[in-house]
């Protein structure tokens, strides 16, 4: 059971990871555009905000999916993605809408990613259980405040 659940976190952190990852290609590949949005929010400094949220999004979204710091990936990203959905997506238009409803919803997972870590497939546990001297990739991590 223990195993499943593992995989299952893997694969959650993987699949949350990809619209992070692909959004940071995104502004990398049009920046133009990213910018646009970022003018469109009324935000100073434009080109320091583009380059900030191109690196939170993809070290961010890199560090989730490798396990890796992974609550400070997500801390990182929800930080970002909040006041990024009030600025840029809350408007009146049906697409906008949606996109805001989207970004809520992908924060919801970034706190539960936050509450209950990584799980036992990740650096974070790899490094956790070799601090406490124990071999082998199936010793699952201290428990969280979520398991007791």
């Amino acid at each position: 059971m223990s195993t499943m659940r593992d995989t299952d976190a893997l694969i959650a952190r993987v699949l949350i990871s990809l619209i992070f990852i692909a959004a940071g290609i995104t502004q990398i590949l049009n920046p133009k555009d990213t910018l646009h949005d970022i003018r469109g929010g009324h935000l100073p400094l434009a080109h320091f905000f583009y380059v900030v949220s191109t690196a939170v999004l993809l070290i961010g979204a890199l560090s989730i999916v490798v396990g890796w710091r992974t609550r400070w990936g997500a801390a990182a990203l929800l930080v970002f993605i909040v006041p990024a959905t009030f600025l840029i997506h809350l408007r009146s238009d049906q697409t906008d809408q949606e996109l805001f409803l989207r970004d809520l919803a992908i924060a919801g997972g970034l706190i539960l990613l936050l509450q209950r870590g990584p799980g036992a497939r990740s650096l974070d546990a790899r490094a956790q259980r070799r601090a406490a001297g124990v071999k082998g990739s199936r010793v699952a991590p201290a428990k969280t405040t979520a398991d007791v």
